[in-house]
């Protein structure tokens, strides 16, 4: 676990730096993930939310409180949900996990869904199977204008995207056909990059 971010640490909800934190008998992971299901990248954090830290508790319907508040914050689906990690603040040993649900599952529990599985931690900035991590997170960026407007349909929104670019060209007299087909080929060539990764 020793690879997670130090980012400031989360009590009930709120960051506080440098806080005395003796009385916080646990720590819970905060993370979400993509959901492939909705062509999200299952390999990293949503865009533009904070994940991958420890959030402290002093008992576990605190963990479970934590868990809930951020689910509901960022409005995460089950399938986004990453975190959940609860372990014993003094030794780092992990005790159980929180489910989507808000419920604890110790891993003591023979019946645990969790029991079997190792410690979570953040996912490494690497270039993943969906493409170029770096310049997907580049293009969500220049996309997030137009989400603030429609968030409820991406494809929508990147269609407007590019017909805006089509008439930033035209304003700029830049030939969008040509700048287009060296586009598609630079995508080739960096995909090829990603295959050989």
């Amino acid at each position: 676990m020793s690879n997670l971010k130090q980012n400031p640490v989360v009590h009930g909800g709120s960051i506080k730096k440098n806080s005395n934190s003796s009385d916080k008998k646990y720590k819970v992971l905060i993370a979400n993930r993509g959901n492939p299901d909705y062509r999200e990248d299952p390999e990293h954090p949503l865009f533009e939310t904070p994940a991958d830290y420890w959030a402290e508790a002093i008992d576990i319907p605190g963990c479970s409180a934590l868990c809930r508040e951020y689910i509901s914050q960022w409005y995460l689906g089950r399938g986004n949900w990453y975190g959940g990690d609860v372990v014993i603040s003094a030794t780092g040993k992990r005790i159980g996990v929180i489910s989507y649900d808000g419920k604890y599952w110790s891993d003591s529990l023979p019946n645990s869904p969790y029991a079997g599985r190792a410690p979570r931690g953040v996912a490494k900035k690497t270039q993943s199977r969906w493409g170029n991590t770096d310049r997907v997170t580049r293009a969500s960026k220049a996309l997030g204008a137009y989400l603030k407007e429609d968030p409820g349909d991406i494809r929508a929104c990147i269609v407007d995207l590019l017909t805006d670019l089509q008439h930033l060209c035209r304003a700029e007299h830049i030939d969008w056909d040509a700048a287009n087909v060296t586009a598609i080929g630079h995508l080739q060539e960096e995909n090829k990059c990603c295959r050989k990764q």
